[in-house]
């Protein structure tokens, strides 16, 4: 962590034990500082149209009156400066996709210890995404820069790369994807492969993420 920075943070979860309980194991991380709880995302903006604005928020999605879909994407469209990562256990793909396309920097189950969920923050700050492998993935260190040919090492993307790139952050199937490029299952599952060895990701959610951060598909 950047030294002597101290991040703010806000939490939203309806359940109060897990919320503040969490509260206080970040306060002890040092670098960050709660300063918001909240237990739907009513609340949320709620304080945040107070002024208590956060750099980071942990952000549940089973919420009471506006949910954790419906908060992400309002800050996202009117608070872009706030980095949302997500605390669920939820994390299949589908859902993980859907939320970055809300505006998620990442993901962090609630079974996860304090050195991931650390971790995770520290990462969404000072790089801007995070997924570990208890969300099918890894950390996202490879998505410092925003220029694509220099996370690939100067080399790049073909056309037909870049069009299963920004498919893959769509909710459309593996099949459906290979339908509406006009090529075999085989050679798809190819080019899937050979992109997580250049990209270094392990999964779909890693390819999105990269998508996304790289500037090949716009949130």
């Amino acid at each position: 962590m950047k030294t002597n920075t101290i991040y703010t943070v806000g939490i939203a979860d309806d359940h109060n034990i897990m919320r503040q309980g969490v509260a206080v194991m970040i306060n002890t991380f040092g670098g960050f500082s709660v300063v918001m709880e909240a237990g739907d995302g009513a609340e949320v903006l709620k304080q945040l149209e107070a002024g208590n604005i956060p750099d980071l928020i942990l952000l549940d999605q089973n919420m009471p009156e506006i949910d954790g879909y419906a908060t992400a994407k309002y800050l996202m469209q009117n608070y872009p400066g706030i980095r949302v990562l997500m605390f669920t256990m939820y994390d299949n793909d589908s859902f993980l996709i859907r939320f970055l396309h809300a505006g998620a920097r990442g993901f962090v189950r609630k079974d996860a210890d304090l050195g991931e969920l650390k971790l995770a923050m520290q990462t969404v700050m000072e790089e801007g995404f995070y997924h570990s492998n208890d969300t099918a993935g890894r950390i996202t260190t490879t998505y410092r820069s925003p220029f694509r040919d220099e996370l690939l090492g100067k080399r790049t993307l073909s056309d037909q790369e870049v069009e299963f790139l920004k498919l893959i952050t769509s909710e459309a199937t593996y099949k459906a994807i290979s339908s509406i490029m006009c090529i075999p299952m085989r050679a798809l599952d190819t080019i899937r492969d050979n992109l997580f060895i250049r990209l270094g990701v392990k999964n779909r959610v890693g390819l999105a993420m990269y998508a996304i951060r790289s500037g090949i598909v716009h949130i």
